[in-house]
């Protein structure tokens, strides 16, 4: 018993159909365009360099691709994720002229918090590379004697911001200090005299003053 003789042209054409099928899904592509102020960057897609701005219909494998510009002169880059639909033209001007500066932060006393919308770190600050513009700095201590200081700085573009400042002493905190040794001291002295008093009432009132001072010096520790 023979098989069917099919013939070679007819066995062909029924293969390359599906194939002909399934080359759209995997072959489709879409052009991309980016320009760049200032011109000249290098354009990478997916970890590949691919050229320089302006780009001009590249061909480009439809779907999800990760899109960075390099500026060489001063090393500033952009990165974004774009989607390349198939059979169409994606155009991205993109802005290059980011500029940065330094901040150095000094304060008294040292390794107080210096930061922005973000910590910055500890002072003695050195370098803090910002993008150049206006800025609310504020630097505070850990140390209770002293207040937070809060200032407006401008960083250069290309240049160095130097903020030297002194934090105002909490005068509140110096009050509540003194007012608690006060206090500590009139509660110990207070309970001195009570022991030594021959008269009952005398004592009582000694004991009393005592407490009272004890028990406000407690409120001021808490609060």
């Amino acid at each position: 018993m023979t098989g069917i003789n099919v013939p070679r042209c007819v066995l062909f054409k029924a293969i390359s159909i599906p194939l002909f099928l399934l080359f759209p899904v995997f072959g489709q592509s879409g052009t991309l365009n980016v320009s760049s102020q200032p011109t000249g960057a290098s354009v990478w897609i997916d970890e590949q360099e691919i050229g320089s701005t302006p780009l001009i219909n590249y061909m480009v494998k439809a779907g999800s691709h990760k899109l960075q510009l390099i500026e060489a002169s001063s090393n500033k880059s952009i990165i974004k994720t774009i989607q390349i639909a198939p059979d169409s033209s994606l155009t991205l001007e993109i802005p290059l002229d980011v500029s940065y500066g330094n901040l150095d932060v000094e304060s008294a006393p040292k390794d107080a918090k210096a930061s922005l919308s973000t910590n910055l770190g500890t002072t003695p600050l050195k370098g803090a590379r910002l993008i150049s513009g206006d800025y609310t700095l504020k630097i505070e201590s850990s140390n209770p004697f002293y207040k937070p200081l809060t200032q407006t700085i401008t960083i250069p573009i290309n240049g160095t911001e130097q903020v030297k400042v002194e934090l105002p002493k909490n005068t509140a905190h110096y009050w509540k200090v003194g007012t608690q040794v006060i206090l500590g001291i009139a509660a110990i002295i207070s309970s001195a005299f009570g022991y030594v008093q021959d008269d009952k009432g005398n004592r009582g009132i000694c004991f009393t003053v005592s407490t009272i001072c004890i028990v406000v010096d407690g409120v001021f520790v808490f609060f």
